[in-house]
């Protein structure tokens, strides 16, 4: 699956396949690495993870945040982006045309925002040289070794960072079970977050993640209309270490 960002005609590759808090410090704090992507030291905006080479912005819900500091960034994203391409589903405009144009019902003003519109948040950040970065994108919803595993799959992106990172316990919310790296990100709450991997059999849906336990969610049960929240994040380490 490929977005088509207007203004620069850049094309992204989309993975696409057939109670109080409790905390438990532990060796996984490690793992994490506090960056500053705007030469300020001082100021962490991501976090490299060292297990799984791959930055995390540190802002869980980045676009509310930026939406709220503009309020015209939806339709500067809308302007900029324009429409993004996917599997071949009643979404498309025309239907099964491949091809999903953007509008504000894409979009909300707490985060969530439609499969589209999270496709189209993270092509905004590459547009804008994010961190100086141009290639940040939704996690994968896959294993390292490329299969679908709805949970104990510790080597996926998302099940890395709830368990190994943040303490969390599969089958508890995050917000109840976490260690002190928890504390290292703004924004995390027990919500719904989308995967760019989309289904073969399933090309109107895609896999989510929910840290209302730390469960993947298949293609199948989550429509790209529905509204989740969207986590940026990029290959390799990202930016210099915060003093």
């Amino acid at each position: 699956m490929n977005i088509n960002i207007k203004s620069s005609k850049i094309l992204l590759s989309v993975t696409t396949l057939t109670l109080p808090f409790i905390f438990s410090v532990g060796t996984a704090q490690a793992a994490l690495q506090c960056r500053s992507l705007d030469n300020n030291p001082r100021t962490p905006e991501a976090y490299y993870d060292t297990a799984l080479n791959l930055t995390w912005a540190q802002d869980a819900n980045l676009f509310r945040t930026q939406l709220t500091a503009n309020p015209n960034l939806i339709r500067q994203i809308i302007a900029a982006i324009g429409s993004v391409h996917d599997l071949p589903n009643a979404h498309d405009n025309p239907v099964n045309s491949g091809t999903h144009f953007l509008t504000d019902a894409d979009f909300s003003s707490d985060g969530t925002m439609s499969w589209f519109g999270a496709q189209a948040f993270v092509s905004w950040l590459n547009l804008q040289g994010y961190g100086g970065q141009h290639d940040w994108r939704l996690t994968s919803g896959l294993t390292s070794s490329g299969a679908f595993c709805p949970q104990n799959c510790e080597d996926s992106e998302f099940q890395t960072l709830f368990v190994k990172d943040l303490g969390g316990i599969f089958g508890t919310p995050i917000m109840t079970q976490h260690n002190g790296n928890f504390l290292l990100f703004s924004n995390i709450t027990n919500g719904i977050y989308w995967n760019n991997t989309e289904e073969v059999n399933y090309p109107f849906g895609s896999w989510v993640f929910s840290f209302d336990g730390g469960i993947y969610d298949p293609a199948g049960d989550n429509d790209k209309n529905f509204r989740y929240l969207a986590w940026p994040v990029r290959a390799g380490n990202t930016g210099v270490r915060c003093q």
